[in-house]
């Protein structure tokens, strides 16, 4: 008997999490990124295995100290995946960022 072979956990998590983008695509998707308290908010449209990730009708939500909220609106935003702490579409958030713990 043959024994099983096993996935190291990082490609796994990787798979789990390109599986939710593409059922997340053409819905609301917010994004945080790592620059302090940002938030991008759109529909996805697309992202690629670097988790690199094209928005339409996107807003960047920046909370300032006063807590009040600064939005800026966009046709698209590109967003770099090395750039993204989490991703959270449907009520259901995923860390990418090293940093964060990840869900899945």
């Amino acid at each position: 008997m043959s024994r099983p072979q096993y996935q190291p956990r990082q490609e796994n998590q990787e798979r789990s999490l390109t599986s939710y983008l593409s059922k997340s695509l053409n819905k609301p998707i917010m994004v945080a990124i790592k620059i302090r308290n940002r938030f991008i908010k759109g529909t996805l449209k697309m992202y690629d295995m670097h988790l690199n990730l094209i928005i339409e009708n996107a807003s960047e939500v920046t909370k300032l100290r006063d807590g009040t909220n600064n939005e800026v609106q966009y046709k698209i935003i590109i967003l770099r995946g090395d750039s993204i702490k989490f991703v959270e579409t449907s009520g259901k958030r995923i860390y990418v960022s090293d940093d964060e713990e990840k869900e899945f």
